[in-house]
Parts: C-alpha cells; structure tokens; sequence
C-alpha cells in the first residue's frame, strides 16, 4: 500500500506528534499492517481501532521510456499511481522500470491511473517519475 493522503487520518495523527525522521510521508510504503502483507489483509487491518505499520521510505526515479518498453499496470480506479506489473523492453536491453515500481507521473503530469495511461499511450518518448521501494 502506498500512502496517499496521510491528512485527518490515523497516520496524520501520528505525524502530528511524531519525529520528523519517523513521520510517514505521502509516497510511503506501507509494506506491513499488524504484521499482515497482502493488500486486502492491510486495508482490513487499517480499520481497527489500533495497529502498527511497518513503513519503507520509496526512493523518486525520472526515467525515459519510449515504445520499445511494453509495460502491465495494476492500479485502483481511486488511486493516483499506476503499478508496474511486467516489463518487456523490446530492444533486449535492460530497463530502467522494473515490476513493483510505481508510476507517479508521465511528462510531469500526474493524476488518475486513465490519465497516466493516456499520456502514455499518446506514442513517442516519455518522462517518467516512477517512486521504488528499495
């Protein structure tokens, strides 16, 4: 799970009183939930009235992409990210997106998981902003 909006939530709480170094920050990854990893057991997990996150810092990345890079998404229609899911770059070179990488931007544009597909999907070389969790 990635944080998105981290405002009047529980973790807006905690940063209201927290550390900066231990603050969870927009573009977070929320890898564990009361020590559950799967994305329906997290979410579930976020609904009880206390629990504990375990929380990796993501690292940003601006690469180029072109139409030699075939590319599958998973994403939520809510969700302001696209998921990388498969990568096949068709020249046989080594690409610089990899799956679990996810797409923040496309030419600096941001927005919903439509609109990062349609950017991309407009042909030619591309910014990308992608964030990983190393």
């Amino acid at each position: 799970v990635q944080a998105d909006d981290v405002g009047q939530t529980p973790v807006g709480r905690h940063n209201w009183s927290a550390h900066r170094e231990i603050k969870i920050c927009t573009g977070d990854y929320i890898v564990a939930v009361n020590e559950k990893t799967g994305m329906e057991e997290m979410k579930g997990a976020l609904q009880e009235r206390e629990f504990t996150v375990c929380v990796q810092r993501a690292e940003m990345h601006v690469v180029s992409v072109g139409e030699w890079l075939a590319m599958r998404f998973e994403f939520d229609d809510s969700s302001t990210c696209l998921i990388v899911s498969d990568v096949n770059d068709k020249r046989g070179a080594s690409s610089e997106i990899f799956p679990g990488d996810r797409i923040l931007a496309v030419n600096g544009r941001q927005g919903s998981p439509a609109a990062l597909l349609h950017e991309l999907r407009a042909g030619g070389q591309h910014q990308v902003t992608i964030s990983r969790c190393e």
